[in-house]
Parts: C-alpha cells; sequence; structure tokens
C-alpha cells in the first residue's frame, strides 16, 4: 500500500509539473498574437495608422476607440531604427514594445521634447559600438537600449474633436521609421 502511494503521489507531481509546463509554454506557440496580426497590416519599418472602425482588431489590442494609433514593425538585426517626425501639439505618446508586449521605452509629449519626435532604437551591440563611436549626438535625440530584436513603435495621439482624426492620421503615416537617420 505504501508503494502505491508512493507512486500515486510520484504520478501526481509529474504530471502536475508536465501540465505547469504546458500552461507556461502555449503562448510562445501561438500564431495569431498581436506581433503577428500587426505584421499582417504594417509594412516592415513604415508607419501605418490603424484603422479605427477595424473593431475586431481594436478589441484583439484592447485599443482606446477615442485615440489615434500608429504603428512601425521593426527587426534591429539589420541594423538600428531611428523614428523621426512631427507630431500635432496634442496630447501624444510614444511606446517601444518587445514581441512579446513588453514596454521597453516610452514617452510623452508632457516630457519636455515638444511636438518634434527624434528616437534612435539600438540593440546592445548596436549600443556599444556607437558608445565606441564616441559620435556626438543632438539635442533632444533619445536613444532606447533595446534588450531584443524584434520590436513595434506605438504612436497614440489624442485628438480633442472628431474632425481632427483624418489629420492625425495623416500625421501618423508621416513619421519616418528607417535604418536611415544623421545623428
Amino acid at each position: 500500500m505504501a508503494r502505491f502511494a508512493l507512486w500515486l503521489l510520484a504520478g501526481l507531481i509529474l504530471g502536475g509539473i508536465i501540465h505547469l509546463s504546458v500552461i507556461l509554454l502555449v503562448p510562445s506557440f501561438a500564431e495569431r498574437d498581436a506581433w503577428s496580426r500587426l505584421a499582417g497590416i504594417a509594412p516592415d519599418q513604415a508607419f501605418v495608422a490603424l484603422d479605427p472602425d477595424d473593431n475586431e482588431l481594436g478589441r484583439a489590442l484592447q485599443l482606446d476607440p477615442a485615440l489615434n494609433y500608429g504603428i512601425c514593425q521593426f527587426d534591429l538585426a539589420r541594423g538600428p531604427i531611428f523614428i523621426d517626425g512631427n507630431l500635432p501639439h496634442s496630447f501624444w505618446s510614444v511606446a517601444i514594445a518587445a514581441r512579446d508586449g513588453r514596454v521597453i521605452y516610452s514617452t510623452t509629449s508632457r516630457a519636455g521634447s515638444g511636438d518634434n519626435i527624434k528616437i534612435g532604437v539600438f540593440n546592445p551591440v548596436q549600443s556599444r559600438l556607437l558608445a565606441e563611436e564616441g559620435l556626438e549626438i543632438g539635442q533632444g535625440f533619445l536613444i532606447v537600449n533595446a534588450p531584443t530584436d524584434q520590436l513595434t513603435a506605438i504612436i497614440r495621439l489624442w485628438p480633442e474633436h472628431d474632425a481632427l482624426k483624418t489629420r492625425y492620421d495623416e500625421a501618423l503615416s508621416q513619421i519616418s521609421c528607417t535604418h536611415d537617420a544623421a545623428i
């Protein structure tokens, strides 16, 4: 009887370990995660204004319908990314998120940078090379050191009136997200 109880206990413990492992690993095998959904909408290295009328996407990404959203996906394995442009004089926020959804950097219009945005995103190797070169960084240029290569830049704009939504979408599409920039 003691031997049976020991085998039963060992089976329950092993079953629990397998169960927890599967639960923790399933999200990494998901094919319809936020990254994949956005990859189907946004071309590589270009800001795209998200369609506010796409209710399915809005619910899936938990977007606030009162805001305008622009996204740019990129891979730092091909080189650093430079985000540059002018945003409307309104409340805005910029976030850089890793593929798993962790936000690694964010800033807002209230951070003192005005309506002009200049961000360089580098992985650790590129950051080290930047430091070794001793390049002079221009005033107002923000440097983000990203722990991973696959990232998404998200810009949120708050239009005070619905009439501004179209103009804000145009402003979002004018922001550059490219490997080429002058520091």
